[in-house]
């Protein structure tokens, strides 16, 4: 028997990973309350700024638009890396608020981190 071998019963490693099966699935749960609430607080923060440029406030309800959707379904790791992701969204939005709207590049940095996590 080679020492390096497992010799874990089958049923033992099943329950190891239904437990990080698990342990993913709550996290992952908790990054998408977190990336929701991030999105209300952009959107209640874009309310609140009425000197925002539509063409800005037109891409970020798109953007909410694309992450509502990404968030309905499962990630699978194959993305169409024909279109921006969602991150090169942000980042571009991020970008044109920089100078005038300090506040909004905070919520989107945090958006961002947020996206980056989940792997959207």
């Amino acid at each position: 028997m080679d020492i390096g071998q497992d010799i874990r019963r089958p049923s033992v490693q099943n329950q190891e990973q239904s437990i990080q099966a698990q342990a993913r699935h709550k996290e992952t749960a908790m990054h998408t309350s977190e990336l929701k609430a991030l999105l209300r607080r952009v959107q209640h923060e874009v309310e609140a700024t009425p000197s925002l440029d539509p063409s800005v406030k037109t891409q970020l309800a798109a953007l909410d638009e694309a992450i509502q959707e990404a968030l309905k379904r499962p990630t699978t790791g194959e993305e169409d890396r024909s279109e921006p992701t969602l991150e090169d969204q942000a980042l571009a939005i991020e970008t044109k608020l920089a100078a005038v709207h300090p506040m909004l590049v905070s919520s989107m940095r945090q958006m961002i981190d947020s996206l980056g996590k989940m792997g959207i």
